[in-house]
């Protein structure tokens, strides 16, 4: 009995000791899981954070892309309405053009046309006034070769 006593006692320090143990190891456990809810927790609440952040960044780049596409947008299409005035303005200085070199070749004919009635009208003239100048010089010569025969 006295050995069965002493095994008791052996067990049952054995047990308390297990059991000391396992309370230690439950309350180290519980301590360790304390600190990593609350680091869990944490990452949780950085985690939100950034997400956040990264949203709000995604939003605003998106605006700014957004912004920058419409900008750009418009500036081509306004510098699309340019180039096309500016086309159109050209096809009508290539019309005033053409009237204006149709108009030059008008009244240059109408000019050589008019130079060439003139020349023609003084070349008859000049030849009327020819023929009448020795018309009049023979005339002259006649008279005075009479006058010379009735003074002879």
């Amino acid at each position: 009995i006295t050995s069965w006593n002493d095994m008791n006692d052996d067990v049952d320090a054995s047990i308390k000791t297990v059991r000391d143990m396992a309370s230690a190891l439950r309350l180290e456990v519980d301590s360790r899981r304390r600190k990593v809810d609350e680091a869990l927790g944490s990452l949780r609440g950085e985690l939100r954070t950034l997400d956040e952040k990264v949203d709000t960044n995604a939003v605003n780049i998106q605006n700014y892309a957004d912004a920058n596409h419409s900008s750009l947008s418009q500036q081509i299409d306004a510098r699309a309405q340019h180039a096309r005035d500016l086309e159109e303005q050209l096809g009508r200085h290539g019309e005033t053009h053409i009237a204006m070199h149709n108009k030059m070749d008008a009244n240059k004919e109408d000019h050589e046309t008019r130079t060439n009635k003139l020349e023609a009208l003084l070349q008859k003239q000049d030849e009327d006034l020819h023929k009448e100048i020795n018309e009049r010089v023979d005339g002259v010569e006649r008279h005075h070769s009479n006058v010379s025969k009735e003074t002879a």
